[in-house]
This record gives structure tokens, C-alpha cells and sequence, in this order.
């Protein structure tokens, strides 16, 4: 609505060329996040993922501009690159949680660590698919209007970029927090096999 004022037709042109584009960014997110994981370790590669996702939703105030509509595939390429990134360095740290907390309790609980974790997946899904439309409704959005009001659409674009951002940045706060790195892994992965061989 925006970006093509309205056009529903050139709207759907755009939204699959942004597919494309996401594709190809996301594709290329796991080779490059892979590298900097197997280069500087797992937590720095998660580091460097959620800054460069916190830099593709700031960047998505420039990215959506009816002037440059072009711009709208990197909007879509940087978050899949980043998301493909997220998705790729996550399950392997989720196996260091597991490993720390068996080293820990020992007792090996892969299915309750994958079961909370899909829970919160799919909850956060949910979630944010439900609160889009209030979202929206919330915004003064109308469907009907072919083009919105500057107020409308600046409310729309604090929260589409704000709104991920402060997420992202919790997270970093967070994962900056995590004391597991590729030497006290390595430590783990020692007494483990240790204690029950090598699996």
C-alpha cells in the first residue's frame, strides 16, 4: 500500500520478486553465518546475526520507499539472510545448552529441551500472526483507502522496524550473557565422554 500507492497488481509483482530475493539472501545467510560460526565460534556468529537483523529492521525505514521500490528486495534479502543465519547457529548452541545440562543434572533430556522449545516457536508465531491485524487496526490502517495518511503510515513504520529491534537487541543482551564458548565446550565435551564414552 505504501510503496505502490495502493497498486494491488503491482504490489503482488513486488511481493514476488521479494520471495526471490529472500530465497537468494537466506541461502546465502547459511554459508556466511556457517563461516563465522566455524571461524570465530557459535556465540559470536549468533552475536553477529542478531546485530546484522537489528541492522536490516533499522534499515527497513530507508528500504520501503515509493521512490526507490527496488529497495524492498533488500528489505526482504536482509532478513531472510539474517533469519537463515538465526536458524542455522541456533540448533547447534541449543545442543551446547544440552550438553551443559547434562554435564550438570546427568541426565541427557533432548526431548524436553526440543519440546519447550518448539512450544515457544510456535506460541511466538502465534502470537505474532494474531497481533497483526490488531496491530494494524491499532495503526488507523483502512483497506479501503488506496493510499494512507503520513500519520498512518509513519505509526506503521516506528512499529515494523521498532518493534523487532528491541527484541533483537534483548537478545543480544542475552546471548552476550552466555558463558558457553568453544573452550569451556570443549571442557564439557571432555568429562562427558569421560563419564559415558564417546557417542
Amino acid at each position: 500500500y505504501y510503496v505502490c500507492q495502493g497498486d494491488k497488481a503491482l504490489a503482488g509483482r513486488w511481493n514476488s520478486a521479494m520471495g526471490l530475493s529472500g530465497m537468494g539472501f537466506g541461502l546465502a545467510g547459511i554459508y556466511f553465518f556457517g563461516a563465522v560460526a566455524k571461524r570465530y565460534g557459535k556465540r559470536p556468529a549468533m552475536e553477529a546475526v542478531l546485530a546484522a537483523a537489528a541492522a536490516a529492521f533499522i534499515g527497513d525505514w530507508w528500504f520501503y520507499n515509493p521512490e526507490y521500490p527496488f529497495l524492498q528486495l533488500l528489505a526482504s534479502g536482509l532478513v531472510a539472510f539474517t533469519g537463515a543465519g538465526f536458524w542455522t547457529i541456533y540448533g547447534s548452541i541449543l545442543a551446547d545448552v544440552m550438553d551443559h545440562d547434562e554435564l550438570e543434572c546427568g541426565q541427557r533430556r533432548e526431548g524436553s529441551f526440543s519440546a519447550c522449545q518448539s512450544w515457544m516457536s510456535k506460541a511466538g508465531m502465534a502470537l505474532g500472526s494474531g497481533a497483526s491485524g490488531w496491530i494494524l487496526q491499532f495503526t488507523g490502517f483502512n483497506s479501503q483507502v488506496p493510499v494512507q495518511s503520513d500519520n498512518i503510515v509513519l505509526v506503521m513504520r516506528v512499529l515494523m522496524s521498532g518493534v523487532p529491534v528491541v527484541g533483537l537487541v534483548i537478545s543480544l543482551i542475552l546471548i552476550l550473557r552466555l558463558p558457553l564458548d568453544q573452550k569451556i565446550m570443549g571442557d564439557i565435551r571432555t568429562k562427558l565422554e569421560g563419564r559415558r564414552g564417546t557417542v
